[in-house]
This record gives structure tokens, sequence and C-alpha cells, in this order.
């Protein structure tokens, strides 16, 4: 299954599975080989909406 991190895909796989027994926050984006004075604004923003903003909103969802 492929799901966005970005977006709250989780229902989906529960939908698929029924209920969701472990979670494992892997995905990731890295701009680590670019300097952070190149990177554009908005793939700094993406980088955040993956690593922080995609964790947080699969971990709620999987919590409640």
């Amino acid at each position: 299954m492929v799901a966005d991190v970005t977006d709250e895909a989780v229902n989906t796989a529960q939908a698929a599975f029924g209920r969701i027994d472990i979670l494992v926050n892997n995905a990731a984006a890295n701009n680590s080989l670019t300097p952070a004075a190149d990177l554009t604004l908005a793939e700094w923003r993406g980088t955040i909406d993956v690593n922080l903003t995609g964790t947080f909103i699969i971990s709620r969802s999987v919590i409640r």
C-alpha cells in the first residue's frame, strides 16, 4: 500500500486492514545534500511536511 504521510491517508489503511496494531513512522524527506542557503522555501516546507507534520498526522490518527 502506498500512502502520502502529509495527507490523512491512514484512514485508507484502516479501511483496508481494520485496526492498526503497529505503527512505524519511517517516512522522511532529506535535502541534506543541499546547503540550507540553496534550499527554496517550497523544498523546506516539503521537508517539514513529511518529517514533522506527516509523523504527527499519522500518529494522531492511529492513537485515536
